[in-house]
């Protein structure tokens, strides 16, 4: 299925702080702290990433998983150790959160 409205992509690439559109940081906001918290209700093991999509359809995420629970690739090639990594570094608690 093709989705054929404007997409934004949420978080990955571009920080909360640069999205101009203030419904757009909302929602980035918003999933920014579903990140934390699945990554609280998983004990530090998983959460799902690479939001994308627009206003009522997120597409294509990527499940993302410690690299302390396999050498393996559980979830597809963008689960990636470093990727799991930065979000713990990087992720700076909201409103939500």
């Amino acid at each position: 299925m093709r989705v054929h409205t404007p997409s934004t992509q949420f978080g990955r690439h571009t920080p909360i702080s640069r999205m101009k559109n203030p419904e757009d940081r909302h929602r980035a906001e918003f999933l920014a702290f579903c990140q934390h918290y699945q990554l609280i209700k998983t004990h530090g093991t998983l959460f799902v990433s690479d939001y994308q999509g627009g206003e009522s359809l997120l597409t294509d995420p990527q499940i993302m998983s410690s690299p302390s629970l396999d050498s393996r690739q559980l979830f597809a090639d963008g689960n990636i150790g470093n990727g799991f990594e930065s979000f713990q570094n990087d992720h700076v608690c909201n409103k939500f959160c």
